[in-house]
């Protein structure tokens, strides 16, 4: 019997945004799908250990899921099966691109492990992923040159930093956090400056 799909998702290309991901980058190369985004940078004893991410789906390609949302109110956590649908199918191929995490310390690219506490909400009908992403080797504080950013260096995934932006988690009373576009990382033929959070000590 095949899949009765029961709803388009307009707020969110799922199944689009794994796919386009990690497509070669066309001459005509434009968003799909548009995301705003903030996040937490964990710190334990002085050392950054992860960043907890959230995503809001904001635009993009409308996309058939076997999930029907139509019995959720605006605002809600998805159950845990429909979370299960939507990793399985939208999130967990997203790997292969970082989870289009990029973490610099002095320029040198830092490696994450695999994602933690996933989850999928509605927030205002807008879909929201969220998920904590380890370092696989925590980074100590004091650092110069450490930044963070969440974008895809094809473009057909635009992200914007929150109004919010990038917080650290506790907060550390000699460190601060300034948002700068990333002139070292330009995206789309190098005409498009990503949004990166610097930590100064």
């Amino acid at each position: 019997m095949p899949i009765q799909f029961r709803r388009l998702l307009p707020a969110a290309g799922l199944t689009a945004l794994a796919a386009l991901a990690c497509l070669p980058s066309p001459a005509d190369a434009h968003p799909h799908v548009w995301i705003t985004y903030g996040a937490q940078i964990q710190l334990e004893q002085q050392k950054v250990t992860g960043f907890r991410e959230d995503w809001t789906f904001t635009k993009g390609f409308p996309a058939m899921l076997s999930v029907d949302l139509s019995h959720y109110p605006a605002d809600a956590v998805l159950s845990d099966k429909d979370r299960d649908t939507f990793r399985q199918s939208a999130f967990d191929s997203l790997k292969r691109v970082d989870y289009f995490t990029r973490i610099f310390v002095n320029g040198k690219r830092l490696a994450t492990g695999e994602p933690k506490d996933f989850s999928v909400a509605l927030r205002g009908g807008k879909l929201v992923y969220t998920f904590v992403l380890p370092l696989q080797e925590p980074v100590d504080l004091p650092v110069s040159g450490f930044q963070f950013g969440v974008w895809d260096e094809n473009y057909f995934v635009a992200f914007e930093m929150r109004a919010d932006g990038v917080q650290l988690d506790p907060p550390a009373a000699r460190c601060h956090i300034t948002n700068v576009p990333d002139r070292d990382h330009p995206v789309f033929f190098g005409s498009v400056f990503p949004n990166a959070a610097r930590i100064a000590c």
